[in-house]
């Protein structure tokens, strides 16, 4: 331990003799260790850090497979109340089961009306996730029968913004939807309603109200209500595959399954809750991340090794001395290895200080959409990664001079010039510097992929025209509260009409309608099956969206066959359809459209064929989608188009919503250039990020690469000075310190390209457009990389043109 303090302080003094050489070393190592800290933080928080609830590893969803479904849903079909009924009496697997409906609710206790988000829970949801309640007690299961079920548990942040009345909350009433319900209790700060469909839906709920599974009345067989999401709890001792084959054998026995094409395809899949809570290419992604950064953090050491060894080279002959004297080169070894250590230390402290600042910035600044209600923490984890690193990290850049400076023969030492022996240390940099830019190489490649599916992005053919000129909100009436002013068909439509003929006589309006989904954001709308006539069972789905009149001309799609909904088909809401490209080419190949029919739980007709949107999100690919005439809907989505910039109406839409209801709030006022935007934000934020950290691979490289040549300048000043005095010119010398550099970095950009072409494969979850192996983003940032490697390498061969061949000369 003595020997080890002494060199501690041995090495800390040779740090205070090159403070230059000292702050330049910290710094670099503590933006590799920074960054590698940050990035783990995200890693760890998404998928090592377990689920806020009890016990989580025994907490599974249970969803239905409906394989004709589009997308995720064919996996995951919410369970129907009558197929949960029947799970709940015959499966033995769980020891319980709970349900819940995302719901939405007007908060009307401020001054102006506020949109709420929470959850219809089962009496045991709470039961089955292990939420204690911070304060008050859980429903009973009477409470969620009807006429009993006017009682509400409150989210932590809306009690704190709105009551914050201690335990004297309990028992007070809160109006939501014009309703008065019975505060019973608090949730905990902490909680949040577990994440479904992969995290692409995640609930802020401010609220719980009861659930009611039984079964509902007929006028609401059709209600989301009765297609909740299933939470079980496994029981102590069976395993996932053990509760998959019982679930797998009551699939074939479903008493709901009515409608599917095939029977024996319907069935039962559980899904661990972690599944749900975080997307399916969302652990990929996060390891791409990662390898990205522990490049940066490669290319660092190689920096920071390329120093030391530099350094270690201009101390060879007092390492020689030392050696002479009777230091044994495991001494010297281990002498060398303690500094790198101590000034790993060094920059690992300043790394844990920048990782801390930059979790908070993340939390802070990141896009909602990035985080995904998860928010990095500065806990033992991250601090025991950081630890290792630093440790590994130090060892990594240490190993090269600590080895070099053990290995070097004493008598040949003594008896050669600190340049002399500093030229033998150059191959060992050279290939430090090649290492550096290969991996600077895969980084940019990285970056530019991600770049140009970002384009590709913004230039997708959105299937409608000027969306800057398009205004949208989102308003949603509260039909099935009781008590509500909008329980019967007639108030909806009377509040829908009223809305539109206000908004129609707005000044800069061109047009207005409604439609229960937006095109080209990824949800909204249904999904739903039906068949051709002559079929006994639906064998095709669709995405269902519902619009009123002038729906095509307000949003700016282009009607490719037949027509559009007249007046009177709006407001009958008849049984025409319009359908958009894709469906149309996939039943009727080479066929007329117009005229065909399809069976949607009543027969259809075809009047028109639309160009394709992308309802279900800009990456991707236009699905088959059905068009429904609608004159009110209750959950609706108004759109305008504007004459000039849509923005400007914004406050005068909110203004006429609430001249016609002055309690009901509207939601995402719009653009629907920046609801498209939005919809890209965490495309654009990742793209960015890792944007950032090949600039920063790529700069590191060119300081490494101008670092090595200005050391392999001030060592040849000799043979340059020689060179000069034998003819040579400036633009010579120029040459040969240039292609130095360049000779280095074709090497680099070899390796590079091979190892790129390996590993962006892993990148398929975040490229679109184009393919990972596009041969133009390859070459464009080799050359790139060759431009700025040629800049690094400018600098120094200027300076040695410069050379006094005497002073050069005098100096050897």
């Amino acid at each position: 331990m003595r020997i080890l303090l002494e060199d501690v302080r041995y090495s800390l003094r040779m740090l205070r003799l090159k403070p230059v050489f000292a702050v330049v070393a910290v710094l670099t190592m503590a933006l590799g260790i920074g960054v590698n800290t940050t990035m783990f933080g995200a890693f760890e928080a998404f998928l090592l850090r377990p689920l806020p609830f009890y016990d989580p590893d025994r907490l599974v969803m249970v969803w239905e497979r409906h394989p004709e479904m589009q997308g995720i849903f064919a996996e995951r079909f919410p369970v129907f109340l009558e197929d949960y009924r029947y799970l709940s009496d015959q499966a033995k697997s769980f020891e319980q089961m709970g349900a819940f409906v995302q719901v939405g609710a007007r908060f009307t206790g401020t001054s102006s009306p506020e949109s709420v988000e929470g959850l219809r829970v089962s009496a045991g949801l709470l039961n089955v996730l292990g939420v204690k309640l911070a304060l008050g007690r859980n429903f009973a299961p009477d409470e969620t029968l009807r006429g009993k079920d006017r009682v509400v548990i409150l989210g932590h942040d809306f009690y704190t913004r709105h009551l914050d009345l201690g335990s004297q909350v309990l028992g007070q009433t809160v109006k939501l939807n014009d309703v008065n319900y019975t505060i019973i209790g608090i949730l905990p700060a902490e909680f949040h309603a577990p994440a479904v469909l992969e995290g692409n839906e995640r609930s802020n709920a401010q609220f719980l109200l009861p659930l009611d599974l039984n079964p509902p009345p007929a006028a609401e067989q059709n209600t989301a209500t009765n297609s909740p999401v299933v939470v079980a709890r496994l029981k102590t001792g069976v395993a996932m595959d053990q509760a998959r084959a019982e679930m797998e054998a009551l699939g074939k026995h479903l008493p709901a399954d009515t409608w599917t094409a095939d029977p024996s395809k319907i069935g039962i899949n559980l899904f661990p809750l972690r599944v749900e809570d975080v997307g399916r290419d969302t652990a990929k992604e996060l390891l791409v991340f990662q390898c990205a950064v522990g490049f940066v953090l490669l290319i660092v050491c190689a920096n920071v090794a390329n120093l030391l060894l530099a350094r270690a080279a201009e101390r060879k002959k007092e390492i020689a001395v030392r050696m002479a004297l009777g230091a044994s080169r495991i001494r010297v070894f281990a002498q060398m290895l303690t500094e790198s250590l101590t000034l790993g230390a060094l920059g690992g402290s300043a790394g844990l200080l920048l990782a801390f600042w930059c979790m908070k910035a993340v939390n802070q600044f990141a896009p909602e959409d990035v985080l995904q209600g998860h928010n990095l923490r500065f806990d033992l984890w991250v601090v025991a990664f950081s630890l290792v690193t630093v440790c590994m990290a130090s060892i990594l850049f240490g190993m090269a001079p600590a080895l070099h400076a053990m290995r070097q023969d004493v008598s040949d030492a003594l008896n050669k010039t600190a340049k002399s022996l500093a030229a033998h240390g150059w191959k060992t940099l050279g290939t430090l510097v090649v290492s550096e830019v290969s991996l600077a190489l895969v980084l940019l490649v990285g970056a530019g992929l991600m770049a140009r599916s970002l384009v590709a992005l913004y230039r997708v053919d959105l299937g409608f025209s000027r969306p800057d000129h398009l205004l949208t909100a989102h308003v949603n009436l509260p039909t099935r509260s009781p008590g509500s002013r909008y329980q019967k068909p007639e108030q909806v439509s009377a509040f829908c009409d009223q809305l539109l003929e206000r908004l129609g006589n707005l000044g800069g309006v061109e047009s207005a309608t409604l439609a229960s989904a937006l095109p080209s954001v990824g949800g909204g709308f249904d999904v739903s099956t039906f068949s051709l006539p002559g079929e006994s069972k639906d064998n095709n789905s669709a995405g269902i969206s519902h619009v009123g009149a002038r729906y095509f001309e307000t949003v700016g799609t282009r009607v490719l066959r037949g027509r559009t909904f007249t007046s009177q088909e709006t407001e009958q809401e008849s049984d025409s359809v319009i359908v958009n490209q894709v469906l149309a080419a996939g039943l009727w190949p080479n066929q007329d459209p117009i005229g065909k029919v399809i069976v949607s739980s009543k027969p259809r007709t075809v009047i028109g064929v639309v160009e394709d949107t992308r309802m279900w999100g800009l990456d991707q690919p236009p699905k088959p989608e059905i068009y429904m005439p609608a004159k009110a809907l209750a959950s609706f989505s108004v759109i305008l188009r504007t004459h000039g910039d849509a923005r400007s109406l914004a406050s005068s839409l909110n203004s006429q919503v609430l001249a016609v209801d002055k309690d009901m709030p509207v939601e995402s006022v719009q653009t629907m250039a920046e609801v498209l935007d939005d919809s890209l934000v965490e495309r654009r934020f990742r793209t960015w990020l890792f944007m950032a950290f090949a600039g920063l691979a790529m700069s590191l490289a060119a300081i490494g690469l101008y670092g090595v040549l200005a050391y392999s300048v001030n060592q040849r000043l000799p043979e340059i000075g020689i060179r000069m005095a034998l003819g040579a010119n400036a633009r010579d010398v120029l040459k040969l310190v240039v292609r130095q550099g360049v000779v280095l970095t074709a090497w680099g950009i070899s390796v590079g390209l091979f190892a790129a072409f390996a590993l962006t494969r892993l990148m398929s979850s975040l490229v679109f457009g184009i393919k990972t192996n596009d041969p133009l983003t390859f070459v464009l940032t080799a050359g790139i990389l060759m431009i700025v490697a040629a800049l690094a390498s400018y600098i120094p061969a200027r300076r040695a043109t410069r050379v006094d061949p005497i002073m050069a000369l005098r100096c050897e």
